[in-house]
C-alpha cells in the first residue's frame, strides 16, 4: 500500500518548493552581513585613495576613497548588502 502523506506534509513540501530559493538567498545574505560586521570589527579591509584627474588640464582635481576587502567578494556586493541590512554603514569603516 502506498504511503499516504498528510495535508501538513503536503503543505510543508509545497512551501519548501515555493520558498526554498528565497530561504537560501536570505541565508547567504545573512552570512555576508555577518562577514561585513567581522571585517569592520577586525579591520580586515584597506582604504585606498585614487586620484581623479581632469583630462583637459591633466591635473589631479580630487581623490576617490575606495575600500578593498581581504577576500574575493567584490566590493559592490559587500556594500549593497551593507546598505540593506548591516547596522553600520560602509562609510564607518573609513573612520575606524
Amino acid at each position: 500500500m502506498p504511503e499516504r502523506r498528510t495535508l501538513l506534509e503536503e503543505l510543508g513540501s509545497f512551501a519548501g518548493t515555493l520558498l526554498g530559493p528565497q530561504l537560501d538567498e536570505n541565508g547567504r545574505a545573512q552570512e555576508l552581513r555577518a562577514d561585513i560586521r567581522r571585517i569592520i570589527d577586525e579591520q580586515e579591509y584597506q582604504s585606498v585613495f585614487q586620484p581623479v584627474v581632469d583630462l583637459t588640464t591633466r591635473r589631479v582635481c580630487g581623490y576617490e576613497a575606495l575600500t578593498r576587502f581581504d577576500d574575493d567578494t567584490p566590493p559592490d556586493v559587500r556594500f549593497a548588502l551593507a546598505q540593506r541590512g548591516v547596522s553600520s554603514k560602509p562609510a564607518v569603516a573609513c573612520w575606524s
